[in-house]
């Protein structure tokens, strides 16, 4: 499986790591995800690939989005471990990465390790779609 990006900054970098992370401790290394980075993004959907972007990137609708600094959308399609999560900006990919982590059965209580509960799950047969824009502005 691939996680594939073409976003290059901390928090972007970070939402590939955690979600490679995740994806080998809920398949029991079953999985073992290699995060490649490309110059463009590839006609979706890709086999055995998921693809981290913004929406526009993925040409994804952005009418529900009128300041994509401030708002957070995610929107996550991912049918049997291939497809795509994206946010309306790199906070929202993170996001997004956790919301798919949750879908397989991951609970996050609190912070650090000893906060997780990560159960096994075939993501090879998993399938979750999602989108949601935040409910309120801070």
């Amino acid at each position: 499986m691939k996680i594939l990006t073409c976003r290059k900054n901390e928090t972007a970098e970070y939402a590939a790591q955690e979600l490679a992370k995740y994806i080998r401790h809920i398949t029991r290394c079953q999985i073992m995800p290699e995060i490649v980075y490309a110059d463009t993004y590839p006609t979706l959907p890709c086999e055995d690939t998921i693809v981290l972007g913004l929406l526009d990137e993925l040409s994804l609708s952005t009418a529900d989005l009128s300041d994509p600094f401030i708002e957070d959308i995610v929107d996550i399609h991912v049918v049997n471990g291939c497809g795509y999560i994206a946010g309306s900006n790199d906070r929202s990919i993170l996001i997004a990465v956790y919301k798919y982590c949750t879908s397989a059965g991951c609970r996050f209580i609190r912070p650090g390790e000893g906060g997780e509960y990560i159960p096994y799950c075939d993501l090879c047969s998993h399938s979750f779609q999602y989108r949601k824009k935040a409910d309120h502005l801070f």
